[in-house]
């Protein structure tokens, strides 16, 4: 009976925490920021990608990401798809040198909303990093995608590299914690990109790797509590 008790009480207790998650996601997509509202019509009548564009900007914490950035600099966003946040990134300050990345063609097609500030390039984030030097270097949701974690490595390393003296390197990835929300975005991931491989890693795991790449002043910003999904926020700068 204790057992039985037990039970039903994780049960209840999971779904107030469900009901108050899905509540906090609600509240946080109704109060958007204006500047998140103005990107969100950037992107009106074009259709599937008008509707990725509102899905993503509704659990994806842009504005926490925007804020601890740089109003000053040239800033590299690395696989940009729709390039949601290099022109997030342009709408925010007139100072910026924003340059998007990826290596799709058909995102990068609806990339260009004619903003000032921000350019779009094809190409592979392995090659555009190694060529150029950056005040800034963002990745959303890219490391994860990657192939392996040998290649994360390698990627995080040429972006040590490619960042001039005091630059940053912004990550916005998966955390696996809270676990409930971690197991949500796996569902998510699998059904957004079925038949995908996807390499997470805590935010831990994430310092651990910056800082034995000689990152410095590593800091972690947990950025699950508005959103559906287990996202972490990860700053380092490199400093000699």
């Amino acid at each position: 009976m204790l057992f039985l008790n037990r039970i039903i009480n994780l049960k209840i207790k999971t779904i107030r925490e469900s009901l108050k998650l899905l509540r906090d996601c609600i509240t946080y997509g109704v109060n958007q920021d204006n500047n998140i509202k103005k990107l969100k019509k950037l992107y009106k009548g074009l259709g599937y990608v008008t509707l990725f564009v509102y899905w993503r900007c509704f659990h994806t914490p842009y504005s926490d990401l925007e804020k601890l950035i740089p109003k000053k600099g040239k800033i590299l966003d690395l696989g940009c798809g729709y390039g949601l946040f290099s022109n997030l990134l342009a709408l925010t300050s007139l100072n910026r040198e924003v340059v998007g990345c990826d290596i799709c063609k058909r995102k990068l097609k609806y990339s260009n909303r004619n903003l000032k500030g921000v350019k779009f390039v094809l190409s592979d984030a392995f090659q555009l990093v190694a060529s150029e030097k950056f005040d800034v270097i963002v990745m959303n949701h890219l490391l994860h995608h990657l192939q392996s974690y040998e290649s994360q490595d390698r990627l995080l390393k040429l972006c040590y590299e490619a960042l001039k003296e005091g630059g940053y390197l912004l990550i916005l990835e998966i955390d696996k914690r809270p676990y409930l929300k971690f197991l949500f975005t796996q569902l998510v991931d699998n059904v957004a990109y079925f038949g995908d491989k996807f390499y997470y890693r805590d935010n831990q795991e994430f310092k651990i790797l910056l800082e034995n790449l000689g990152f410095k002043k590593i800091k972690i910003y947990p950025a699950y509590k508005k959103s559906l999904l287990s996202h972490v926020i990860i700053s380092a700068q490199k400093l000699n």
